[in-house]
């Protein structure tokens, strides 16, 4: 599955020494008026125990921005705050760039997964959890583009995530690691170091991507990007990567009476 190509806590403890991570507790009404004021709306958060973006691929609630209980103990104090503000900025802004379906105010956590481009595909689970995994970066692009002066935030958090996944990657990792590292802005000098294994298929693979940061890029565009690296993912890569679902904790194709997972 996509998610175990993600973190553990073991790289969280190689990474964070000795300081405390922050906690929910200690910004919440801070992120509360941060979150209203980004969305123009009363924007409710929660705590929850699992991870959060970037470190976990799920689609949250549409309406509930979800954080950690914990910030990940990763950089400095400061990071954390960021990775917070991070968080609540992404989340709102699958709203807003159509994550969840082209109306904001009737969204739906399935869009993606539903999508006709997906369904119709004869690859289908593994285009829908590729799919979620490109909505994200999608995403996080247009957001900077949108909020420039929240960039910092969002790019230290995907720095961060960069750095703790590429601690864990196994020595001959390939083209499912790379397009997760892609996901991540990984350059092509760190994905030729890190998946030796996907050299060859690099640059289409970058070239696929590279669509989705364009300022006219939507939710269509991912899911045809998702079935165009499903449909070589499964021609190139050993065969029970054909069996990858959505990540952990998130809406599965099963969930949605679809096919098989």
């Amino acid at each position: 599955m996509f998610s175990r190509l993600w973190p553990t806590s073991s790289t969280s403890s190689f990474l964070s020494g000795p300081m405390p991570p922050l906690t929910v507790t200690q910004v919440q009404t801070a992120l509360g008026h941060f979150a209203e004021a980004l969305a123009g709306r009363p924007v409710r958060i929660e705590a929850t125990e699992g991870e959060s973006w970037p470190w976990h691929l799920g689609l949250p609630e549409p309406l509930t921005v979800t954080v950690p209980a914990e910030a990940p103990p990763l950089g400095s104090f400061e990071d954390q705050r960021r990775l917070y503000r991070a968080q609540v900025i992404h989340q709102i802004a699958l709203t807003e760039f159509g994550t969840f379906g082209r109306d904001p105010q009737a969204p739906n956590r399935c869009a993606c997964i539903e999508h006709h481009t997906i369904t119709s595909s004869p690859f289908a689970p593994v285009a829908a959890g590729i799919a979620v995994m490109l909505e994200h970066a999608r995403v996080v692009s247009a957001a900077i583009r949108r909020y420039p002066g929240a960039s910092y935030d969002l790019e230290r958090a995907i720095a961060l995530g960069l750095q703790a996944l590429l601690v864990e990657l196994p020595p001959s990792a390939g083209l499912v690691a790379a397009l997760r590292l892609r996901c991540l802005g990984a350059d092509r000098q760190t994905l030729e170091a890190a998946c030796p294994g996907a050299a060859d298929d690099l640059e289409w693979m970058n070239s696929l991507i590279s669509e989705l940061e364009r300022p006219d890029a939507g939710l269509d565009d991912s899911v045809r990007v998702a079935v165009e690296l499903a449909r070589r993912l499964t021609g190139s890569e050993p065969v029970s990567y054909t069996h990858l679902t959505l990540p952990t904790n998130t809406v599965t194709w099963s969930d949605r009476g679809g096919g098989g997972g």
